[in-house]
């Protein structure tokens, strides 16, 4: 019987709130978390994925990699003592997979059709149970503490204005040096071909709470500026302010929506929707990613912007419960015995 043993720490933060609001400790350190069903047709994940049910990929598919991708923040190799591929339920398709940095972990099993490459004393471990899935990423704590933090993104008061808002073109602007906070509506966030400009202060950061119950994107940019950057000298989004800007500094909280589409979208920022089923084509989310009941995607790609094995919230901003921030700085002296590792390709 074969017993793993993971390694590093768990901190329980006390009453600390968060200034940057892509600062998400409930994400556990990892990239993308599906809390339901995750079928892939291509696509990747450049940092770590936790899909609570059943993952069917085709066609081939990566986890923990950066390809070429300049802007993507590399995980260190962890040589078999981290699980960045966690699986509630079952792994099934017809894939060849490389899983480059970690281990994967799976509830249920990994059928015949799904052959994943391991690097660096990396491997599977399958038929772990919920238990063993549990030790590696707690779904249930983590839907908790994430819909404590979206409750408290759309409750923070907005002080962020909309400048612009037609059917090519949203215009948001903000003046404070931490949190700006928006409110827009899934029509006026939403769209075909439209520019979407945030105006804010160099180094703060934007909170956008969306409101509607479906959101439909198609091609489109997101572009952050410093103050005084707006659209009638906006060229490209590099010319006022990297795009990792916005990466690292927005998050697009999906409020009450039940469904996300998303088609030939580069959404900068992070994407929080837990009430939401997620369809996409093409594109990425480039920044933390929490969905809801199901996701599709197809040539789709989670990309990872952060430094995702420590975590650190900051101060003064938007008030939450300790519960809210449970923080992994690794995975800490636990043990999941019978588990059956399967041999590396």
């Amino acid at each position: 019987m074969l017993k793993r043993t993971l390694i590093g720490s768990i901190l329980l933060a006390g009453s600390v709130s968060m200034a940057h609001s892509a600062t998400l400790p409930a994400m556990q350190g990892f990239n993308a978390v599906i809390f339901g069903d995750h079928t892939a047709a291509g696509g990747d994940t450049q940092g770590r994925l936790a899909v609570s049910g059943d993952l069917t990929v085709t066609d081939s598919y990566s986890v923990t990699g950066c390809d070429a991708d300049p802007d993507c923040v590399a995980l260190p190799q962890s040589n078999g003592t981290r699980d960045d591929l966690v699986v509630g339920g079952s792994v099934s398709g017809s894939a060849n997979w490389a899983q480059l940095s970690g281990n994967a972990v799976v509830g249920g099993n990994v059928d015949g059709g799904v052959n994943i490459s391991f690097l660096n004393g990396n491997g599977l471990y399958e038929n772990v149970g919920a238990a063993g899935v549990k030790s590696s990423f707690d779904f249930d704590q983590a839907l908790a503490d994430l819909s404590t933090s979206s409750a408290a993104f759309a409750a923070a008061t907005v002080n962020g204005s909309i400048v612009s808002d037609e059917s090519w073109q949203l215009v948001l602007s903000g003046a404070s040096t931490g949190q700006n906070v928006f409110s827009v509506t899934a029509d006026q966030w939403g769209g075909s071909s439209k520019s979407r400009f945030i105006d804010i202060v160099d180094g703060a950061t934007a909170v956008i709470n969306v409101y509607g119950s479906s959101v439909d994107i198609s091609g489109g940019t997101v572009a952050v500026g410093t103050a005084g950057c707006l659209p009638e000298i906006f060229q490209s989004a590099n010319d006022c302010a990297p795009t990792l800007v916005a990466d690292q500094n927005v998050i697009v909280n999906y409020v009450d929506a039940t469904s996300v589409n998303l088609t030939s979208f580069g959404h900068f920022g992070s994407a929080l929707a837990l009430s939401a089923d997620l369809t996409a084509s093409g594109g990425s989310i480039n920044g933390y990613s929490a969905f809801s009941n199901s996701d599709t995607s197809n040539g789709f790609e989670f990309h990872n912007r952060f430094s995702q094995v420590e975590i650190t919230p900051d101060v003064n901003v938007v008030p939450l419960p300790s519960s809210a921030f449970l923080l992994l700085a690794g995975l800490a002296g636990l043990g999941v015995s019978g588990a059956r590792r399967k041999k590396a390709t």
